[in-house]
């Protein structure tokens, strides 16, 4: 864990380990960094490389896994919901054992038992309990669908998932630099000449574009996309330009009535 003065609380002993800490936006698990200051990996991300064999490297702003490029820094899709884990009924069985119980066992009971198995320690009802998107959820549990993501390539950054971004981006960039705006649009025109309209088109353009963006990303590449940073940028750029072109309209005005003067 890191500690209020920034830095690690190493184990006592010299094991292999990983950084268990994650970051939250109000108290709520929101995304979780693989790496962080570079030097720290995360638990779930030495799980990763020791039983795959892949290495995670982190550049600057650039990571890779194997030499593929990938985010460092995810939002999870959790694979493995709170309600599953205590639902004896449910398809996928995960074995929850007491500790005190797996301890008593003899030692050819408790090999079997572990054979060829991850074994997860934790609290997964009472302290270690987290609020997230889908719920509260144990640390454990968190950890450990951060390490379903990795072993599922869902931080990869495939051709695929840059082609969308780009066409994207692209589209948003033409219409943040291009003289007409959105609502003089014929196909934007005809929904905004009502005020509920012009409201949506005035205060939720970018966030609907970008929400329905973020929605193709998860349902084709399954890997979700953090908004609300994105679209407070873009509409603080485009309120800046829109600035910029009323002050050179302005300015071109007064040197046209200038020049009539004269």
């Amino acid at each position: 864990h890191i500690n209020d003065s920034g830095k690690a609380d190493l184990p006592f002993l010299n094991i292999n380990r990983g950084l268990a800490d994650y970051r939250s936006v109000q108290y709520v698990f929101m995304k979780y960094a693989l790496m962080n200051d570079d030097t720290l990996k995360s638990l779930p991300l030495k799980m990763y490389e020791d039983i795959s064999g892949k290495k995670f490297i982190k550049k600057r702003f650039l990571s890779y896994i194997d030499g593929k490029p990938g985010f460092n820094t995810i939002v999870i899709d959790f694979k493995l919901r709170y309600y599953e884990l205590i639902d004896r009924n449910s398809e996928r069985m995960y074995n929850i054992v007491n500790l005190g119980e797996l301890l008593r066992m003899n030692d050819s009971v408790f090999y079997r038992a572990v054979n060829n198995k991850i074994i997860l320690i934790g609290d997964y009802y009472e302290r270690d309990i987290h609020q997230t998107l889908f719920g509260k959820m144990s640390g454990t549990l968190i950890l450990l669908n951060v390490y379903f993501t990795l072993l599922n390539g869902e931080n990869l950054i495939s051709f695929g998932l840059f082609l969308l971004l780009f066409v994207g981006f692209f589209l948003i960039s033409f219409e943040l630099f291009s003289d007409k705006s959105l609502g003089e649009r014929k196909v934007v025109a005809k929904y905004t000449r009502k005020k509920f309209g012009k409201f949506i088109l005035k205060i939720l353009s970018y966030v609907i574009y970008l929400a329905v963006l973020s929605i193709l990303t998860y349902l084709i590449f399954n890997i979700h996309l953090n908004i609300l940073i994105l679209a407070v940028y873009l509409k603080s750029i485009h309120s800046f330009l829109k600035y910029l072109r009323e002050r050179k309209n302005k300015t071109d005005k007064i040197e046209t009535e200038e020049k009539n003067d004269n």
